[in-house]
């Protein structure tokens, strides 16, 4: 597997989680400059863009590191199954904040609830792709 794909990837990721760091969902205090200069509406918006697509794109890298175990076979049945597991937990964060936005939500930091699951998903995942980074180096190297 292409190492550049995962850095792209987690990299693009990282920029999104900028973008939903700086561009805050609406306030009940005073407006941010922010706010004030393109619209309250419209960074909450470029939040819940910049957060969805991130939230996908840390989906996709946890089923790719479960194809780097599959591919180098260094990691157990049981790390696939805990990449495959992060995919999946981010994959119902994400249904289940779908399903709140279009209905009314079950309480007030749904989306937060939903960023944090998907991040500690992809997090745990990450915890525990280690190994199969280092078998894949060391094929690599001895080529």
């Amino acid at each position: 597997l292409d190492r550049r794909l995962e850095f792209w990837l987690t990299s693009f990721a990282g920029v999104l989680a900028v973008f939903v760091a700086f561009f805050p969902t609406k306030r009940a205090g005073p407006q941010t400059p922010l706010q004030q200069a393109i619209g309250v509406d419209n960074v909450r918006d470029i939040h819940y863009a910049s957060a969805g697509t991130m939230i996908v794109t840390l989906a996709v890298v946890c089923i790719l590191w479960a194809a780097l175990e599959q591919h180098t076979g260094v990691g157990s049945d049981w790390f696939r199954a805990l990449h495959i597991a992060s995919a999946v937990i981010i994959t119902v964060a994400v249904v289940f904040g779908i399903v709140m936005f279009c209905t009314s939500p079950l309480f007030d930091q749904e989306l937060l609830a939903i960023e944090w699951v998907s991040v500690w998903a992809f997090a745990v995942s990450w915890l525990f792709v280690g190994p199969a980074y280092v078998a894949r180096e060391r094929a690599r190297a001895a080529r």
